[in-house]
């Protein structure tokens, strides 16, 4: 299984994504073996950055992240997915990027890193607040993110965001 990873990341292509994301979410017997299959799908991971196709940045981005979820990998595995999914995330264009950022602040969050989190959503935010009041997603991302900011008990700035959205 980690030769598979190792050549669907010198695939260099956006099929081999979801397959890499299989690859590492996949249960194995034995906890070293699997493991070792996780850290080579996210090398491969790393082996399709700079590819500037949108579809390809987001999935490898989502492919981080649910490696980062894995309970089966050590903590300092699940912080290195979590800043490979922040590194990937920034090379989504547009609104799309903010709403992989609210991913990783979630993920953040849970992991116990609130400051990172709380770095990451203002990012996020600043790419919502730039969107034109008249596109018709940016009230919906702002409610995303002031469901994000009070998961990361930031009330106010949550309050906040939620007026902007109504008007």
């Amino acid at each position: 299984a980690s030769i598979a990873a190792t050549a669907l990341g010198e695939i260099g292509e956006k099929s081999a994504v979801d397959a890499l994301i299989k690859a590492g979410l996949k249960p194995l017997p034995i906890k070293t073996r699997c493991n070792v299959v996780k850290l080579e799908a996210m090398k491969s991971l790393a082996g399709l950055a700079g590819q500037p196709d949108l579809e390809l940045a987001w999935w490898r981005t989502e492919g981080y992240l649910a490696l980062a979820r894995l309970a089966s990998l050590s903590a300092g595995q699940r912080r290195e997915a979590l800043d490979k999914a922040q590194e990937s995330a920034r090379t989504i264009p547009g609104w799309k990027q903010a709403e992989a950022l609210e991913s990783i602040a979630f993920e953040l969050e849970h992991s116990g890193r609130r400051g990172d989190a709380v770095v990451v959503l203002r990012e996020a935010e600043a790419i919502v607040s730039a969107l034109p009041e008249t596109m018709p997603l940016r009230a919906g991302q702002m409610s995303n993110l002031a469901r994000a900011w009070w998961q990361c008990e930031e009330r106010n700035r949550a309050t906040a965001l939620l007026a902007q959205a109504e008007k």
